[in-house]
């Protein structure tokens, strides 16, 4: 029986499944693909609606924004209302230090009743009004739109003398005029300043350097008397003498080498040295020799904490421009600073200083002020010149300073060496308060030319005026003239003493060559009275004549 074949049949229901295979995945494509449309349609959809609800305009951010104003311009209400209430209960005599401060959550709560405890990081109360003190970049730009005080942003940053950064940066709202932050202790470096200070007025950003403490420098032993020795057992401290093997331009003066302190910069120890450009000497230091940094003619800062700062020891620092004198600095001997043409940055820091006798400024040709740090207790800086707290005592004048010279009225002592150099000074006023005047005050003034000394002044040390060579004339109303007062004063032409005075000291007009006669507002006989060292005339051999109210006396 032949068979049957079925190829083409089964060819049929072949291509029958094939075709509907196809269509299936024709369909199923198009739906994918429909899906996917949908999606993205739906994507970009909810990107607009996200956009509208959280973008930068959106209405989550805006209404967020809304929220915070509406709750500061609330807190303002409440505090303009407790400032109300306060000069209402002060009878309108509400005064500056009744002004409210307040910062923190329980504080302002006292003025502002409805303050919310979300805000406590954000906003304080200084001087009567509200300031942002918070961080938020967009909470800073949102408060300034309301006319409410934002505090000011300070970021300082520790770098080495590359720029390197050494330690994270210090980040600070300042809601005061000025600042003030002590400079961390970064092992192996010593800051430049240690003290940041300063007034913001904006956002501030300062780089504070560090140096390398120079190890490598040249020392000497010293024994328990200070002398020097080569015996290690009879060490007890070191003296600097010199660079050593430090080639370093920003010299720091270590704290101690062999495990023994270091605490004395040898006399001339680094004489006529061109390498150093900053100095730091920290307070293990306590004498620095005479000459110690003589005509170091590229050094431009020096940032002193050594307890006395020796005759000479920065003379003729041309280049020296900044210097910081620290809490733990004594005294400044005579000199010191001499022919520092450059110098215009002086700040004290220290609370317990003498300036142990004239010229310390001399040929300072650029100072124009002494500083003072802020919150120090014992001195103040006015108009230029350094007093103490209370203005009782004037210590210092810058050599820069000129013109007409008004002292404090407050004013009772001129510590010696006060003017001594200063050669723009043509006239000075001195306050009727002061009862001493320093020895040599007013030395080398050579452009005054009228000076009157007060009644009240009992104590007047020797010199007061020697060398101002173009003084003319001198009113003495004190009770005693004083030891060669007006030595070399080769233009003084006329003195007048009053009847107060009761005695006058010797070689009180030596080379005063122009100077003929006195006048006295007394008779013949109170001169007569008045007690005078038998060689006051000395050196004064022009003066022949005492002018009296009844008549003159021959001398």
């Amino acid at each position: 029986m032949k068979k049957v074949k079925e190829p083409k049949e089964i060819k049929r229901i072949s291509t029958r499944y094939n075709l509907s295979s196809k269509i299936k995945d024709s369909r199923a494509g198009i739906t994918i693909i429909a899906l996917v449309v949908t999606i993205i349609v739906l994507l970009i959809l909810a990107g607009v609606t996200i956009a509208t609800l959280t973008g930068e305009n959106g209405i989550l951010k805006r209404t967020k924004k809304a929220e915070f104003k509406n709750d500061i311009s609330a807190f303002q209400e409440e505090l303009n209302i407790s400032i109300y209430g306060d000069y209402t209960e002060k009878l309108g005599n509400r005064e500056e230090k009744d002004k409210f401060n307040a910062q923190g959550y329980e504080e302002i709560i006292k003025i502002i009743p409805n303050f919310k405890r979300s805000y406590q990081e954000k906003i304080a109360v200084k001087n009567d009004k509200i300031v942002y003190i918070g961080v938020n970049e967009e909470e800073r730009k949102w408060i300034e739109e309301t006319g409410i005080d934002v505090a000011k942003v300070l970021k300082i940053n520790y770098v080495d003398a590359n720029g390197t950064v050494l330690k994270d940066p210090y980040i600070a709202i300042i809601t005061e005029k000025n600042y003030s932050v002590k400079s961390p202790e970064i092992e192996g470096y010593i800051p430049i300043r240690e003290y940041v200070e300063g007034t913001i007025t904006d956002n501030t950003e300062i780089n504070v350097e560090y140096y390398i403490i120079c190890n490598d420098l040249a020392f000497e032993g010293l024994d328990e008397n200070g002398k020097v020795t080569e015996v290690q057992e009879n060490i007890v401290s070191y003296a600097v003498t010199g660079m050593g093997n430090c080639n370093n331009p920003n010299l720091c003066i270590p704290y101690e080498y062999n495990g023994k302190i270091i605490n004395k910069i040898k006399e001339k120890a680094f004489f006529n040295n061109k390498i150093i450009t900053n100095l730091i000497i920290k307070e293990n230091i306590k004498d620095i020799g005479l000459n110690a940094f003589f005509k170091c003619t590229n050094l431009k800062m020096a940032n002193i904490n050594a307890d006395n700062i020796g005759v000479d020891a920065f003379w003729e620092c041309t280049s020296l421009e900044s210097v910081i004198i620290n809490s733990n600095v004594k005294k400044i001997e005579r000199y010191g600073f001499e022919y520092c043409e450059n110098l215009k940055d002086f700040i004290i820091y220290s609370e317990d200083i003498t300036f142990n006798g004239w010229g310390i400024f001399r040929e300072c040709k650029n100072l124009k002020e002494l500083k003072v740090n802020q919150g120090n207790k014992k001195y103040k800086m006015l108009n230029g010149m350094l007093y103490t707290i209370d203005e009782k005592e004037l210590i210092q004048a810058p050599t820069a300073l000129g013109g007409d010279i008004v002292i404090s009225p407050e004013v009772v002592k001129i510590c010696t060496g006060a003017f001594s150099y200063n050669g723009n000074i043509k006239n000075i006023t001195i306050p009727e308060n002061v009862t001493f005047i320093g020895s040599r005050a007013f030395q080398s003034c050579i452009n005054l030319e009228n000076i009157t000394i007060p009644e009240n002044v009992k104590s007047i040390g020797e010199q007061i005026c020697l060398d101002c060579t173009n003084l003319k004339n001198a009113n003495i109303n004190s009770q005693d003239t004083g030891f060669n007062t007006f030595w070399r004063c080769t233009s003084l032409e006329n003195v007048t003493i009053s009847k107060n005075c009761k005695k006058i000291g010797a070689y009180c007009f030596e080379t005063c060559k122009k100077l003929t006669s006195i006048n006295y507002l007394g008779t013949k006989e109170e001169w007569n009275n008045i007690s005078k060292n038998a060689l006051w005339k000395s050196g004064g051999d022009t003066i022949t004549t005492v002018k009296c109210i009844d008549g003159d006396l021959s001398i």
